[in-house]
């Protein structure tokens, strides 16, 4: 198996921490000039951790996410771990016809988040639709210690997401 990460920053180097225990993982980062775009298409999975900086009018910037999505053709999922408003995921699979998953990363960009240890981690949540969400919760249970991954609809998730912000307890009961 082989997994393609673009993007190697923080959260870059966290799924590469997970994920290099059990697959062949190439880095795509051409600002630090690691990889090429050939990795993001011979390849099995395609993690987008890539910033999204905040635009002049407060929205995320995901013109490097959707550059990536262009670009990725792999043989199994993109799974999008960096921050994106709520229906760029749907968008993004509509307007290019391919597997993608949206993994928030609750860790955020600290590197002493508890979180960033798999073993207090109790959750991943996973957004999108079949196979590739089977695909990637598969991914997910192979390199960690978690055998509980919730996998929600796009819709789903989107509720949560909503309840999420007002009421916290609601959040971690519904995903847990």
């Amino acid at each position: 198996m082989r997994i393609t990460i673009a993007g190697f920053g923080n959260i870059g180097h966290f799924v590469y921490q997970v994920f290099s225990r059990i697959s062949d993982v190439t880095i795509y980062d051409p600002p630090k000039g690691l990889g090429s775009k050939s990795d993001l298409v011979d390849t099995d999975f395609v993690f987008i951790c890539v910033p999204t900086a905040a635009l002049p009018n407060g929205a995320c910037d995901t013109s490097i996410v959707e550059e990536v999505v262009s670009l990725a053709f792999p043989r199994q999922a993109i799974i999008c771990h960096s921050t994106v408003a709520v229906g760029t995921t749907e968008r993004l699979i509509n307007a290019h016809s391919k597997p993608l998953v949206f993994v928030p990363e609750y860790a955020g960009e600290s590197t002493n988040h508890l979180y960033r240890q798999l073993e207090e981690r109790n959750f991943f949540v996973l957004g999108g639709y079949e196979p590739a969400v089977s695909q990637v919760k598969d991914l997910f249970v192979s390199a960690t210690i978690i055998n509980q991954i919730s996998s929600l609809t796009l819709q789903l998730w989107l509720i949560s997401k909503v309840h999420g912000e007002f009421f916290p307890g609601v959040k971690s009961w519904f995903l847990q």
